[in-house]
């Protein structure tokens, strides 16, 4: 007697085709066509870096800055075992000395935030603010404040107005004249509930008297892990994730920018950027365009520019590997470093004048770069994982390099000389009668559809099951190779 098929069946073909559905979404190029590796000019050499000694332990994930003396302080992060720095241990490079232990950062449930950024105030205090951390109680954002003067870490915990029962991670932090502006990010109940939560559109300012966080508004749409820069007294957002409460796509990730204006504490939205992106950076050039580097769902991360004086963004290329979270250092020739934790190179380098990244090998012996910091002549300390822990890079060598690279390199052409595609750019058919189906008939049948519409994606975006009370994002739920990469634009 042939066996009835078992119930976890259906479940397993369900989960497969999800999980099918999400490669293909990973996999490939936002117009639809195969990732395909990008070609980018490379500088191999290694006469510009020179040899410092190393630090006293790896470290990855971390963040350095130069302090009024010229030193340089190396702090949070984690160890180069990838394990967290319980003791938040601090090193400080002297050009005389080398490297010596630095005050000892304290920690909250054993572990100190990575990627986080770095602020100076006009009372001579380094602030560490925001990153991920694994804190699992003492709600709010945590600020590592470093009196310069004494060299003593006080912890401070500020409240976000409407979010005050939250452990606050992943939002975007922004210095400016009067405080630090804090911007969506979302958040997490302390122990023992341990949920996490939505996105947030919050935006609020730290005061460095009070350390009051003061509401500022909304923005436009929740974000979380966005990427946030001061132009003048404008706040350019661009991109970031949003919970869709969906099986298979449980994040939606953001294609839309907004400016909010700090000063009159409102945000108006801006032109659509042509890839969806989060966990990314962005830089002014000196001529006022932005530079949008990381992010990105694909196999490479992409590069975006936006000109201001045309309103429009434009995709100029692919990195070689998908940079998150990654510094990036203006040098005195106008260039952009940006330096990540990346097993295969060093960094790559922005040439304003030929619109080209340019590919920059690690120190040999160094596993993965963590952080870099500017020194006062301009060369950059760079430190990480490995035998060789910690090199200085030669700006003026790396110069010449790249001029003999980039010469014989004709600069990337845009991909595109139209406007990104919007949501009210694509004609959507009208939605008949919803016929509730089981959970794998609806998947099919949605795959079936999208044959229909002749490669159009338009009746494949859905509202997930439970709908997000901030705005309801269109998830793309069982879309065919051709209609996966089409992201949600909010």
């Amino acid at each position: 007697m042939k066996p009835p098929p078992r119930a976890s069946n259906s479940r397993l073909a369900t989960f497969l085709m999800c999980l099918s559905t999400a490669t293909v979404v990973v996999a490939t190029a936002p117009n639809g066509t195969a990732a395909v590796e990008p070609e980018l000019p490379h500088v191999t050499s290694q006469v510009i870096w020179l040899h410092v000694p190393n630090m006293l332990e790896d470290r990855i994930f971390h963040a350095s800055a130069r302090l009024p003396d010229d030193r340089i302080i190396v702090m949070a992060g984690a160890l180069g075992n990838y394990e967290s720095n319980e003791l938040g241990t601090t090193e400080i490079f002297d050009v005389s000395r080398g490297w010596v232990p630095g005050p000892a950062m304290p920690t909250i449930d054993n572990n100190s935030p990575e990627n986080p950024t770095v602020a100076f105030t006009p009372g001579g205090h380094l602030l560490v603010v925001g990153g991920n951390e694994g804190r699992y109680q003492r709600e709010g954002l945590l600020v590592r404040d470093l009196d310069m003067d004494q060299m003593t870490w006080t912890n401070r915990f500020v409240s976000i107005p409407g979010r005050e029962p939250e452990i606050v991670i992943n939002a975007a932090i922004v210095p400016v004249r009067d405080g630090i502006v804090v911007i969506g990010g979302t958040g997490m109940l302390p122990a023992p509930e341990r949920s996490f939560l939505q996105a947030r559109d919050s935006v609020c300012l730290i005061s460095y008297q009070d350390w009051e966080c003061t509401s500022l508004g909304t923005l436009l749409f929740p974000r979380t892990a966005p990427s946030a820069m001061l132009v003048g007294d404008k706040i350019i957002v661009t991109g970031g994730m949003v919970q869709t409460w969906n099986f298979c796509n449980p994040y939606s990730i953001l294609g839309s920018a907004e400016e909010f204006d700090w000063v009159l504490r409102r945000s108006s939205r801006m032109p659509d950027m042509y890839e969806s992106v989060a966990g990314h950076s962005m830089a002014e050039l000196a001529d006022g365009r932005i530079v949008l580097s990381g992010g990105g769902a694909g196999d490479y991360g992409s590069w975006q520019v936006f000109d201001p004086r045309l309103n429009k963004w434009t995709l100029r290329g692919r990195h070689l590997h998908r940079w998150y979270r990654r510094r990036l250092i203006p040098l005195n020739s106008g260039a952009l470093i940006g330096v990540s934790g990346s097993a295969e190179d060093c960094c790559e380098v922005f040439v304003p004048d030929a619109d080209q990244w340019v590919v920059v090998d690690k120190p040999a012996g160094m596993l993965h770069v963590g952080s870099a910091a500017e020194m006062a002549d301009g060369n950059l300390l760079v430190t990480g994982v490995g035998a060789v822990n910690a090199a200085i890079l030669d700006v003026n060598a790396l110069s010449t390099a790249i001029a003999g690279v980039v010469s014989t390199v004709t600069p990337t052409a845009p991909a595109t000389a139209t406007q990104p595609p919007t949501a009210s750019a694509t004609p959507t058919a009208p939605r008949g009668r919803r016929i509730w189906l089981p959970f794998a008939l609806r998947y099919r049948r949605a795959g079936t559809l999208a044959q229909a519409a002749s490669g159009s994606c338009a009746q494949l975006h859905r509202r997930p099951r439970i709908e997000a009370a901030y705005g309801r994002p269109r998830v793309l739920t069982g879309c065919p190779r051709r209609c996966a990469p089409q992201y949600a634009r909010h």
